[in-house]
């Protein structure tokens, strides 16, 4: 009886960690492991840039209306957008490798940016809160 009764404790406790475990659905992880995956994607996107032409967009956070023309070397137009709203981001606009000029104007001033272009190459213009124009240097893609 004594032999019975150690064997019934020693399967309890063997059988008590198989009671504990739950049975959760794979969908949320799942779901987890797309969402990750597609963020690493935006982040880290996994076709470098090969020979693309340069390309430039512009935010507007200002209270005018914006508009953004990119000239080439000789001065003709090659690409724009004309009265961008506040609180808006135009789409990427592409254009041919070398010197370009950005033009940013609104109905209380205008100002060039002049700057060489080369292939895999974007410049993100910002119009600030305060009207500002808020540039950096083009990026290498």
């Amino acid at each position: 009886m004594k032999n019975n009764l150690l064997k019934a404790v020693a399967l309890a406790i063997v059988m008590t960690p198989l009671y504990n475990c739950s049975i959760e659905p794979t969908d949320q992880f799942q779901q987890e492991l797309v969402t990750e995956q597609s963020m690493s994607l935006l982040l880290n996107p996994v076709t470098p840039c090969s020979g693309e032409d340069p390309k430039s967009r512009i935010t507007n956070d200002g209270d005018s209306l914006v508009n953004f023309e990119i000239h080439d070397a000789n001065g003709a137009l090659i690409n724009y957008v004309y009265g961008l709203n506040p609180g808006q981001t135009s789409d990427w606009k592409t254009f041919p490798v070398g010197v370009v000029t950005f033009t940013v104007s609104t109905s209380e001033s205008s100002k060039p940016i002049i700057i060489d272009m080369g292939t895999c190459m974007a410049y993100d213009v910002t119009i600030n809160e305060d009207n500002q124009l808020d540039t950096g240097t083009p990026i290498q893609l």
